[in-house]
Formats: structure tokens, sequence, C-alpha cells
């Protein structure tokens, strides 16, 4: 999935589960938040005065981390 600060954050959190624990690590409620649906994560980033960049850069790691482990966990690696 390529994510983009213009990636809405409902897309995000349907598509890879595991990401709102990311968001919930950071205490932000953008996982399970009604806005969700309307936001891109641009503007989730505003809201929580977050570096939209930075933002997409850790949750691209915390992903790449996820895809890593269970690929690990299932001996594919």
């Amino acid at each position: 999935m390529l994510i983009t600060k213009h990636t809405k954050i409902e897309q995000i959190a349907r598509s890879l589960r595991q990401t709102v624990k990311f968001f919930n690590a950071l205490q932000m409620s953008c996982g399970s938040c009604f806005v969700n649906k309307f936001d891109a994560i641009e503007n989730g980033a505003l809201m929580y005065s977050v570096d939209g960049d930075d933002l997409i850069t850790q949750l691209k790691k915390f992903i790449s981390s996820v895809h890593i482990s269970v690929e690990s966990d299932i001996g594919l690696k």
C-alpha cells in the first residue's frame, strides 16, 4: 500500500490492521476515531501536533517491522 500524506487514515487502518497499535502507541486514537473516514494522515498529524512526514516515516518503519516479524514467525525468512 502506498502511504502519502493524502492517504485516508481509515484506508491505512482497514488495510493494515496492525497500524492501530502504532497509532495507539503514539496516543493517537486515529485507528478507532470516526473522523478517520474523512481525514488524511496529514490532518491526523496536524491534530496531534506531529510532523506529517515524520509520522509517515515512522509508520512505514512500523509496517516493515511487523511484516518482518510475521515472516519470521511463520518461517519465511
